[in-house]
């Protein structure tokens, strides 16, 4: 079986988290569609996996909390039984995000339906990777109060910021969004400080997911066959916080032993800094089938950076 070598799939890579399209990465790169595509899911799961070693025990101070609305196939409305046998994923999903107002860090995220099921299993896995009391804003979805409760009890300062919109004019198109007129703050448990309750940075986090990830883009012919396509947002998630694309990566295999790589830009990521490399560390590549070897590259540490260190 043909297998990319490491100079082709770094250079795969680069193209992807830059915000290249699949089909534009095939061109410049001259790798098969399909191959792109599974070399875009193997990072994304093996991107979650680090996240989900390196992201605990955060101080975190203060988060906000919203979810995204995309779809998988099609639309829940045009979801029909035929359509449900042969996609069982396919109609509505959600993505939940946490972003830490301070570092831009996504410590926890979560695909699933927008329901209180969901909301708690995304807040507690929230829960289990900080080490201090914190600061949370959400919107006005009525499970995050339920979730909020479950998970942190009342070891929490928590706000509701619920956006006040008029009504859409009559020469409006149905797509043109209504006009904020207002907010209502209100605060839930703790003592959370009225300077930082804010929906801001999340909401700022969307529309880079959506400008940057062609599958979460609306209004267009984008989409996403399956739930596993989901797995490439940790891989754009490390590449759009200075927090995460600051620090030292440290990480291990059997037949490369310690590889080491800095990173110190706070714009862009290019071939050559540490992202690529330690994707690539981490891909199959290194240890043969990742899905066969994947505990044969071992992290060993990540200290990341604050920003302005």
């Amino acid at each position: 079986m043909n297998r990319l070598n490491n100079e082709k799939r770094a250079q795969v890579i680069s193209c992807l988290i830059e915000g290249c399209s699949i089909r534009s990465t095939v061109r410049m790169t001259g790798v098969a569609m399909k191959t792109v595509m599974r070399v875009l899911v193997e990072v994304g799961e093996v991107c979650a996996d680090y996240q989900d070693h390196v992201f605990r025990n955060l101080s975190t101070r203060r988060l906000q909390l919203d979810e995204m609305w995309a779809w998988i196939y099609c639309k829940e409305k045009n979801r029909t039984e035929e359509i449900a046998r042969k996609h069982p994923d396919s109609g509505d999903v959600w993505l939940w995000v946490a972003v830490d107002a301070d570092t831009k860090l996504v410590p926890s995220w979560m695909l699933g339906q927008r329901d209180l099921g969901t909301a708690t299993a995304f807040v507690s896995d929230l829960a289990s990777r900080l080490n201090n009391r914190v600061q949370i804003t959400t919107d006005g979805h009525r499970a995050y109060v339920e979730a909020i409760e479950t998970a942190f009890g009342m070891e929490v300062d928590f706000s509701i910021l619920q956006k006040i919109y008029g009504s859409v004019l009559e020469n409006e198109t149905r797509y043109s969004p209504a006009k904020c007129i207002g907010i209502d703050v209100r605060h839930v448990s703790g003592s959370p400080d009225p300077k930082h309750v804010s929906t801001s940075f999340i909401e700022r986090q969307n529309w880079t997911v959506r400008t940057k990830m062609r599958r979460y883009t609306r209004l267009s012919i984008s989409s996403q066959d399956d739930t596993r396509s989901g797995t490439i947002f940790p891989c754009e998630a490390l590449c759009m916080w200075p927090s995460v694309n600051r620090g030292i990566f440290t990480a291990k295999s059997h037949n490369r032993g310690i590889f080491t790589a800095k990173s110190h830009s706070r714009n862009s990521i290019n071939q050559n800094s540490a992202l690529p490399k330690i994707l690539l560390l981490l891909s199959s590549e290194l240890c043969g089938s990742w899905a066969e070897d994947r505990c044969s590259v071992r992290l060993v540490s990540f200290w990341p950076q604050q920003v302005g260190q």
